[in-house]
């Protein structure tokens, strides 16, 4: 049985054609963010139908995966779906210095996918009320929009610790004030890929004013006020 004779569930058809580099939660992911589209559903993509069509995509987003970013991707794909194409399963692409991708039409034509002339981005203000679960439900629905290219906030930490697993999976940058390095960087020390700083961490706020209170003020002795609950009390010796 081949992928070309009749279709098959996703991880069947990636088990019986196999793509390099590819593992089958990328595709997954690739697949429900709308990159590929297949019929069906399911969990863990158990109905969807994954023929010759949907395993060309998949194969050409891989190639094209290893030198640009998941978001440049998701805009040439609208792109090429406004153009009347199935975006990924035909055409030959070619990627140009500084990141732009292009369609070879014929031998003396091609379309550029990413940097469309006249593109405008509008600012959308969303409200999380410094909730953490607001702000979740928000970011996901954010992440499904294929209009989103980034998001900018939120102010606070914990909100930002709340969006980083979303976003990533998402591949919708978020650029926030944050100072926790938690927010960019996971447990395991694997960088969030799509969570980025407007200011320094609270790691290197420590460090910029413990080099100025030593190196320039010539200080030694240091106080430290810092907020607790009422019923904590710090003692020291």
């Amino acid at each position: 049985m081949t992928a070309m004779a009749m279709t098959q569930d996703l991880r069947a058809a990636l088990q019986a054609n196999p793509i390099p580099g590819l593992t089958y939660r990328t595709a997954a992911r690739w697949v429900e963010a709308g990159l590929v589209q297949a019929e069906g559903g399911g969990a863990q993509g158990k109905d969807l139908s994954i023929g010759e069509k949907e395993l060309r995509e998949l194969r050409t987003l891989s190639t094209l995966r290893q030198v640009m970013s998941l978001q440049a991707l998701r805009r040439a794909a609208r792109t090429l779906r406004r153009m009347g194409y199935n975006p990924f399963s035909t055409g030959t692409f070619a990627v140009l210095e500084g990141g732009e991708l292009v369609r070879l039409v014929d031998e003396d034509t091609a379309v550029a996918l990413i940097r469309q002339p006249g593109q405008r981005v509008a600012l959308v203000a969303l409200d999380d009320r410094g909730d953490v679960e607001l702000a979740r439900g928000a970011a996901a629905a954010l992440g499904v929009d294929p209009g989103v290219v980034a998001v900018v906030g939120p102010p606070v930490s914990n909100i930002g610790l709340a969006l980083g697993p979303i976003a990533n999976k998402a591949g919708v940058p978020v650029v926030g004030s944050l100072i926790d390095p938690r927010v960019t960087v996971g447990e395991d020390g694997k960088p969030h890929a799509a969570m980025f700083l407007m200011q320094p961490s609270s790691i290197q706020y420590s460090e910029i004013m413990a080099s100025y209170t030593i190196d320039v003020l010539g200080l030694k002795k240091v106080g430290v006020l810092y907020d607790q609950p009422r019923d904590e009390v710090w003692r020291t010796g």
